[in-house]
């Protein structure tokens, strides 16, 4: 029975880094989902990148405050 010494910092970074991929693009399709059932109607490329928004006065709060 042979026993795997742990793993390398580069895998278990690209293992990281895949993990967090994965992670928020969930959590986008969680508020896409959340946006669409409260009667938001664009599509999911537009949504994610604010296609509408020409003003400031139109962003969003966390894009606001960079």
């Amino acid at each position: 029975m042979s026993e795997r010494r742990g793993a390398s910092i580069g895998s278990r970074a690209i293992r990281g880094v895949i993990a967090g991929a994965v992670g928020t693009a969930a959590m986008d399709l969680v508020c896409f989902s959340r946006n669409r059932r409260g009667g938001g109607k664009d599509p999911l490329l537009r949504w994610e990148f604010g296609g509408d928004v020409l003003s400031w006065a139109d962003a969003s709060a966390p894009a606001r405050s960079a």
